[in-house]
């Protein structure tokens, strides 16, 4: 009985047993490799950092005392690289100057001439404020410039608002030619024959007679009709374009002109991208200086015609000059 009691005890023994393997292998696992994941270029993980165990303290910058500066002397060139950085301060009294001897203006409208004498009927540039000009001669009571190595013409310098500066000024070549001697003016001369001058266009006026072989020069002209002066200080006066012989340049001279309908001068021979500039009454006297020129007519034009730039002839304080549309003047 006991013997039956024990038999399945020993049996479970015996099949567990037969169960083991005979060889145990150990078997070594690896763990797989996560690939490390790339954060954006722009992603910076403040939030994820630990603070710092030491404190952040501001940086402290040191500066080197720069050495006291002197004025150089004017012949020095100064240097981008080894010299001090010199601070621009822009000067309203005069620009800097740039040569021997300077020439400028701080104000507007300053008109330079072609020649060392009075122009009262031609319009030429005027004086670039803040500008040196290089004073290259003088003429009695007027200096001649020059800008980026070219002649520029001449200026009064009696103006008050003409300012000459520089060590060279008081050396200035003195060009002493006579007025007859600028090819780029218009002269007459009666040939030695006795001719009568009036102070009046329509020659009505008598003034005085002339004669000899000295020239005079023509200022503007009109159809048949000369007004002129011999540029020595005689009064001016107009005399009959057929009793004289005519010399030099006399294509430039400004041709006289008169307002027939009140209209406008304008910047531009171009009405719609122009200005106007002044408004000019019928009957005023006008001096044309340049034209024809093509262009699209103003807005209270009529007909055909051509742009032509006039400038107001007698009257020589801050004269109006502008562009008019032709069918607005005539020739006289």
């Amino acid at each position: 009985m006991r013997k039956l009691i024990y038999f399945p005890l020993i049996l479970f023994m015996l099949l567990s047993g037969c169960s083991q393997p005979t060889q145990q292998s150990t078997v070594t696992r690896t763990p797989t490799q996560r690939s490390a994941y790339k954060l954006p270029p722009t992603w910076t993980p403040t939030g994820f950092l630990q603070p710092s165990k030491t404190s952040t303290q501001p940086v402290k910058l040191t500066f080197t005392p720069l050495p006291s500066v002197t004025p150089l002397p004017p012949t020095r060139t100064i240097s981008p690289t080894l010299d001090l950085p010199i601070q621009q301060v822009t000067s309203t009294v005069k620009p800097t100057l740039v040569q021997d001897c300077d020439t400028w203006t701080m104000e507007e409208g300053v008109f330079l001439h072609s020649v060392p004498y009075d122009e009262p009927f031609s319009l030429l540039p005027t004086l670039i404020p803040s500008v040196t000009y290089q004073t290259i001669s003088y003429h009695p009571t007027y200096y001649q410039l020059m800008l980026n190595a070219k002649s520029v013409g001449w200026v009064d310098y009696r103006l008050p608002t003409v300012k000459t500066e520089g060590s060279g000024c008081s050396n200035l070549p003195l060009d002493d030619r006579e007025i007859v001697q600028f090819s780029n003016l218009c002269f007459f001369t009666t040939d030695n024959r006795s001719v009568d001058v009036y102070r009046d266009q329509e020659l009505t006026v008598y003034a005085d007679t002339i004669s000899g072989i000295n020239a005079h020069r023509i200022l503007l002209r009109y159809e048949d009709v000369y007004y002129a002066n011999d540029g020595t200080g005689t009064p001016n006066f107009f005399i009959d374009a057929s009793q004289v012989r005519i010399f030099g340049a006399c294509g430039s001279v400004p041709r006289a002109g008169e307002i027939i309908v009140e209209t406008w001068l304008w910047s531009q021979p171009n009405a719609q991208f122009s200005e106007k500039l002044a408004l000019m009454p019928d009957g005023a006297q006008i001096a044309v200086q340049e034209g024809p020129v093509q262009g699209p007519k103003p807005p209270d034009a009529n007909g055909s015609g051509y742009w032509y730039f006039v400038m107001e002839a007698w009257n020589q304080d801050n004269a109006p000059h502008g562009w008019i549309w032709s069918s607005f003047f005539n020739f006289e």
